[in-house]
């Protein structure tokens, strides 16, 4: 990567950003949330397979948020680097019929 790049990445990726990207993926809104994500971008949920192109994100996302009713990132740490950030929540899913369980995601 040459340093003009791994330097808008740095600046790009901030906890103000990553707070709120999590944020817009607790509001389950499929459209705001897509938006993130550049053409040839890609999306893993656990441990399926990528989602690869900005309509299949958003694809994939619809599905999953089809089978719940809420979810809530609570941050545990963060840590930024120059290609990037890693995020480590307790993300609470309410499912459709009302009950919860919380994961620890990374």
């Amino acid at each position: 990567m040459d340093d003009s790049l791994a330097q808008s990445n740095k600046n790009f990726i901030s906890q103000e950003w990553v707070r709120e990207y999590f944020a817009t993926v607790d509001k389950l809104n499929v459209d705001n949330l897509s938006a993130n994500f550049v053409e040839d971008g890609q999306f893993r949920f656990g441990n399926a397979q990528p989602a690869v192109g900005k309509e299949a994100i958003r694809d994939a996302l619809v599905e999953f948020f089809s089978a719940i009713n809420a979810m809530h990132h609570e941050n545990v740490g963060l840590s930024l680097g120059d290609n990037g950030a890693v995020f480590e929540a307790e993300v609470t899913y309410t499912r459709q019929d009302g009950t919860t369980v919380t994961l620890r995601a990374r």
